[in-house]
């Protein structure tokens, strides 16, 4: 426990002076969202968040790993998923700086994430559902992309992304720690120090922004974090199921705005302001009250996520009630012109 302490801390120091850093390199490179009739910010605020965020991982990880005699990945995929994550980085730090079509950006994660499911197939590290090795690959692939979608989807109010990601991966950690995977629980509290020294940075009002280059790599790890996960005397669907409900609220959002366009006929890809964020302000709340409500959703589905292999109905109970609370907030809001 001291150690995963030590490896948190010190990722929340390297995060913090790196995003300091990012953010001067950006502003004075031009690097910068600027405001636009379906943004709220009034001046221009600078991109690489995303980059601190990743560098910092990628440095203490390797540091880590370097330390460890890690049995989970051979050096060949720890290297492919390092390259990896720097392909899908780079593929949202061109959608930052100019404009990537939706359809070129889901080639390039499709791909991506194709190759991870390859990387992790090689140690036996791949989503379990079906008796077919290739089916099973394909739902890595599916589930990488989701979540790469799904995080990039929720980065639409400051310090929303920042604070859920480390609830999330807080619990994946406490999740893993009391399974002695210890890979995956000090991954994921490096993590966690990365966004919570970004967060600072972030927090109402943002003087920086993750960008999609943050959040592409921020779903790509966290996904090949959560198929990792692996609890004794519980069956690989399970454990899948767990790691899901621990991202439960970014997967709602994901799959409730992309329904409520297909019903409005506006196609899912198109950037708007419908998010169960965006609704929840409409209803009266104030930004930084929608951030600590979500905020509050994820605490929620991480404690439904550790009762799922004791308490299998109180687990399932509390999603489906999370899944009622985000779809009653879209149906109520429904009648809006988004």
């Amino acid at each position: 426990m001291a150690e995963i302490l030590l490896w948190t801390l010190s990722s929340v120091l390297i995060a913090f002076i790196l995003t300091w850093g990012a953010r001067k390199v950006a502003l004075y490179n031009g690097l910068t969202d600027k405001p636009s009739y379906r943004k709220k910010q009034t001046q221009a605020v600078p991109y690489l968040g995303g980059v601190a965020v990743c560098l910092t991982f990628l440095i203490l990880s390797a540091l880590y790993w370097l330390g460890q005699d890690v049995h989970v990945f051979s050096r060949a995929s720890i290297s492919t998923l390092v390259l990896l994550c720097l392909l899908i980085l780079l593929v949202g730090l061109i959608d930052d700086v100019a404009i990537v079509h939706y359809r070129t950006k889901f080639i390039f994660q499709t791909i991506i994430a194709a190759g991870a499911s390859l990387a992790l197939a090689t140690s036996a590290t791949k989503v379990f559902l079906f008796k077919y090795q290739v089916i099973n690959i394909l739902a890595t692939v599916l589930v990488i992309v989701i979540l790469m979608n799904a995080i990039n989807f929720m980065d639409n109010m400051d310090g929303l992304t920042a604070g859920l990601i480390s609830i999330s991966l807080s619990f994946l950690s406490i999740i893993a720690l009391r399974n002695q995977q210890e890979f995956v629980a000090v991954s994921s509290m490096i993590i966690v120090g990365a966004m919570l020294g970004f967060l600072p940075w972030n927090f109402p009002n943002a003087r920086i922004y993750l960008g999609d280059a943050g959040t592409l790599f921020l779903g790509f790890i966290v996904s090949a974090l959560g198929i990792q996960l692996s609890l004794p005397q519980i069956s690989r669907p399970i454990s899948l199921l767990i790691a899901l409900q621990i991202f439960s609220i970014h997967i709602f959002d994901f799959l409730l705005v992309i329904i409520f366009r297909l019903l409005r006929k506006v196609n899912p890809a198109t950037p708007g302001r419908d998010h169960l964020s965006h609704r929840l302000e409409y209803l009266g709340l104030t930004r930084t009250k929608v951030t600590l409500l979500i905020w509050l959703l994820g605490i929620i589905g991480g404690s439904s996520a550790i009762l799922t292999s004791e308490h299998p109905p109180i687990s399932l109970t509390i999603s489906a009630g999370l899944l009622l609370f985000s779809t009653g907030i879209y149906i109520k809001t429904s009648e809006i012109r988004w």
